[in-house]
């Protein structure tokens, strides 16, 4: 949407996902950016890719790195949960440092509403890598043209916020251990519904949620048992069965994963394994 409203015509997906086997579908996205037109922008969500939750591995992304370049695309990374994904703010960032020591000129859109809490404010920033230095005053005045129609003087509570916390060593100390506690927290979540589920007797896998980064898990419902899900038993989802991995605790638990173990044995015929 965003790049239909900035005037782009020509705007195409490139397969990421595989459905069948819940994990990257890395060789159809390789050939999808070796089959799109030269000098093509390509958008590149990491920490957490929505809405699946699992992003390339870094072997992977080398992989995406290296077609990228004989193509010349121009890579447009999104960051929507840094530190989130994995617990660890480094590893997170790896894929755009890899880019960048590739030596890619690049746009890295970062949100910062997810690992700070500031939902309200939406803070963000947009980091540009340029080869010299002429190329990014250029962009800078159009940056600043740009902001200038939008919103002008936006407020700056939510920014302020989030540079104190990155220029003060002991506050970024204790946010980005927040972070991991954070992260750990949610990985051990998904270790125990996965138990948890396992224990019922679930028909299916559950190992690609552990697999998965973030807030979120990515189960691979099928919409009768998505249906089953929210009308059955009032469990509400959105439309392609994401769950904020946040939302479930000690108390809710094994209730949840009975809801969910019920919903594959109601519809096993159309269980994707």
């Amino acid at each position: 949407m965003a790049f239909r409203e900035a005037g782009f015509m020509d705007i195409f997906e490139y397969r990421y996902w595989d459905n069948e086997n819940l994990c990257v579908a890395i060789h159809k996205w390789l050939e999808d950016l070796q089959n799109a037109p030269e000098y093509s922008i390509v958008v590149l969500h990491i920490a957490a890719h929505w809405p699946t939750a699992m992003d390339p591995t870094p072997a992977e992304w080398k992989q995406i790195a290296e077609v990228m370049k004989r193509k010349n695309h121009f890579p447009f990374f999104y960051v929507t949960a840094q530190g989130l994904a994995s617990g660890d703010l480094n590893k997170d960032a790896w894929p755009v440092r890899h880019f960048v020591t590739e030596r890619f000129e690049l746009f890295c859109a970062q949100s910062f509403c997810k690992n700070f809490g500031l939902y309200n404010d939406r803070v963000g920033s947009l980091t540009i890598v340029s080869r010299d230095n002429y190329t990014l005053v250029r962009i800078r005045s159009q940056m600043e043209l740009a902001v200038r129609e939008t919103w002008s003087n936006p407020p700056r509570y939510g920014a302020r916020i989030v540079a104190t916390i990155l220029n003060n060593p002991a506050f970024f100390a204790e946010w980005r251990e927040n972070l991991r506690a954070m992260a750990e927290r949610l990985m051990l979540l998904k270790e125990k519904l996965k138990e948890e589920l396992r224990t019922l007797g679930a028909l299916r896998s559950w190992e690609h949620i552990t697999r998965q980064i973030g807030l979120f898990i990515y189960p691979g419902f099928t919409d009768s048992q998505i249906d089953y899900l929210m009308k059955k038993k009032h469990i509400y989802l959105s439309s392609i069965a994401q769950i904020n991995i946040s939302l479930i605790n000690s108390q809710n638990l094994t209730f949840i994963a009975q809801c969910i173990n019920e919903a594959v044995l109601s519809n096993p015929e159309d269980m994707e394994l």
